[in-house]
């Protein structure tokens, strides 16, 4: 579903921001307020901390369900994916990344959390590795808007999920992708 070159320019790009020295500047993700809005808007409560009204609202879906095997596309350091793994909402999670910093970075958090043997990181193209009707979730979190063909993404993402399963999105909302 991607080339070579893009997947080469997509990596570079990513990596590049995961060493970069970032300003010491506030941005809209790190207020508390913002997140709980956000939150509020995901799940009805106004919990804090970034992701977690996405989280609560898979929980109330599932119920005590524990989904066997997760997917995540362009998951950069899988911090809501660990933290599914971590609250025994997933067994497993298959984690496609293209910035060999993201996953080293990834790793290391997965070893220091004791999570290491219930995910994988890859530095492939999901699209072309994953078997259909083959996985419990599918994770959408910040990356669709990146992908070339966004219809064509979506439409992989229902062919892999097992019956039943279930497709968590959360992303960008906008009139351009890059916005």
């Amino acid at each position: 579903m991607i080339n070579a070159e893009d997947a080469v320019k997509v990596a570079s790009h990513w990596d590049g921001e995961s060493v970069r020295r970032k300003p010491n500047r506030i941005r809209w993700w790190h207020s508390p307020m913002i997140w709980q809005h956000f939150n509020r808007l995901a799940c009805g409560q106004e919990i804090d901390g970034s992701g977690n009204g996405v989280l609560a609202l898979l929980k109330s879906r599932i119920g005590k369900r524990v989904l066997r095997d997760g997917i995540s596309v362009g998951c950069g350091v899988a911090h809501a994916e660990m933290e599914m793994l971590r609250l025994n909402m997933v067994e497993f999670f298959h984690l496609f990344e293209l910035s060999a910093e993201r996953v080293k970075e990834g790793r290391l958090r997965a070893e220091n959390l004791g999570l290491n043997n219930r995910l994988r990181f890859s530095l492939e193209d999901a699209f072309t590795s994953v078997a259909d009707e083959s996985m419990d979730l599918v994770c959408w979190f910040d990356a669709l808007h990146h992908m070339m063909d966004v219809d064509q993404a979506v439409a992989w993402s229902w062919r892999v999920l097992r019956p039943g399963g279930v497709l968590l999105l959360e992303d960008f909302v906008g009139p351009s992708r890059f916005q």
